[in-house]
């Protein structure tokens, strides 16, 4: 089905520069934009394909392109566009993830509270396993993140505060 999107886009798509895909991406929806539909189910394939690619940058450019088809899209294009990003919510590549999330944005946008049901289990489990993390002996004094490192800061406003007031 990926056959109605010219090989050259196909290409662009999983360039390594963002722009490149970018524009590709702007291309493929232009005629969306329009009111031309006749392609959208090859497009929503081809994201799918995408994600299937090696690269991150294929898998950033397949969340980016279902961002941008979601509000053309049916319920279940969207299902299935929230179950594959639901996959990469700890992807290794941050670009990917940031993807994602957009991605996640532009569904809730349109599916509402729908999005926000499905999602909020997996992500109420990886935000408790971030605060859960044991934290190594060794590396607290330098996390910069957590209860340890707020209160190193408020110790040290004290301290700036008492030594003004001493002077």
């Amino acid at each position: 089905m990926s056959s109605n999107i010219p090989q050259d886009v196909q290409q662009k798509l999983k360039h390594q520069f963002l722009v490149i895909r970018q524009q590709a991406i702007e291309s493929l929806v232009a005629p969306l934009k329009d009111g031309d539909a006749s392609h959208l189910d090859s497009f929503q394939q081809f994201a799918f394909e995408l994600l299937k690619e090696e690269s991150w940058q294929s898998k950033q450019s397949a969340f980016i392109l279902a961002q941008h088809l979601i509000e053309y899209s049916d319920e279940a294009f969207m299902t299935k566009v929230i179950e594959n990003g639901m996959q990469y919510f700890e992807y290794v590549e941050h670009r990917v993830r940031e993807a994602v999330a957009d991605c996640m944005g532009e569904c809730a946008k349109h599916g509402g509270l729908k999005v926000y049901l499905m999602v909020k289990t997996r992500l109420f489990e990886l935000i408790q396993q971030n605060f859960s993390r044991e934290e190594d002996d060794d590396d607290k004094h330098d996390d910069a993140s957590g209860a340890s490192s707020l209160a190193r800061i408020q110790a040290q406003k004290q301290q700036q505060h008492a030594h003004q007031h001493q002077h």
